[in-house]
């Protein structure tokens, strides 16, 4: 892709300390950029290690083609950014870059003030939210994790559960169980409202389905189900109850937990009704 989709390298590069010699040296060349080219490459530091000129000009709020000057210039220093390829056939994105190494990007964000990086993100977020909607290839995944850095949990919350059904449509549970498993730790930071507890039981339901398919019918599958069940009085409309409760249902039955599975059969019928 053309951005760096789900933050992965800042993960990576977190638990490898960037030596100190090297550090004084992107930090002196970071003492020789002018404000308007340091803000222009810390904005692109929170895109990821590749970023495009049309996106930086609207996180910015510039005119386009200054962006993409910019950039141009500062690939013909060969120093920070470089311009790989030119775009493909019916690409509808601006000009591509990328970092010339990862450690530039990393950092460059991380001599970001945190609040200006939380804002940055943000904004980030919102316009990769237009190019999407614009038919540009923007995974839910990447922005529930600009969302989540940028503090606004139920945007983040929103596309987690949005990448984590994707992911299982795609028969890929593993990457369902690794999306909401970081969704769960989020939602003691999202305000407590009736949106929230509808994507908790998205979450935990998802959650559920993978882990059986992953570690099979265990303690943990059963916990997520479990407590997506638990929230279903406060929603028992919620789009996902009938695959909760045949869910659990099923997964207490293979459990030989039978009462505890004609149980939750009652509670289908009685909602059902």
């Amino acid at each position: 892709g053309q951005r760096d989709r789900d933050g992965g390298d800042s993960v990576s590069l977190a638990s490898m300390p960037v030596p100190e010699d090297l550090t004084a040296i992107i930090d002196h060349y970071m003492h020789r950029l002018d404000e308007e080219r340091r803000s222009l490459l810390s904005a692109a530091a929170v895109c990821g290690v590749a970023f495009s000129s049309g996106t930086l000009a609207r996180v910015l709020e510039l005119d386009s083609i200054r962006a993409t000057e910019a950039c141009d210039q500062l690939v013909r220093e060969q120093r920070w950014i470089t311009a790989p390829g030119a775009r493909g056939a019916g690409d509808l994105r601006e000009k591509p870059y990328s970092f010339r190494h990862a450690l530039f990007r990393e950092v460059l964000y991380e001599r970001t003030a945190p609040s200006t990086r939380a804002e940055l993100h943000r904004k980030v977020g919102a316009v990769l939210e237009e190019e999407r909607a614009a038919g540009l290839t923007v995974t839910a995944a990447e922005l529930a994790m600009h969302f989540e850095r940028g503090r606004a949990p139920m945007a983040a919350l929103r596309y987690y559960a949005d990448g984590a059904e994707t992911a299982l449509l795609h028969l890929s549970p593993a990457e369902c169980m690794s999306l909401t498993e970081r969704a769960l730790t989020l939602l003691d930071h999202a305000p407590a409202c009736a949106e929230r507890t509808s994507l908790e039981i998205t979450l935990a339901t998802l959650r559920g389905v993978s882990a059986f398919h992953v570690l099979g019918a265990g303690d943990e599958t059963k916990i997520a189900l479990q407590r997506a069940c638990s929230l279903l009085a406060d929603h028992p409309a919620h789009p996902m109850r009938d695959l909760v409760l045949h869910g659990l249902g099923f997964l207490l039955t293979v459990r030989g937990e039978f009462a505890d599975a004609l149980a939750t059969a009652d509670r289908a019928e009685a909602l059902a009704s």
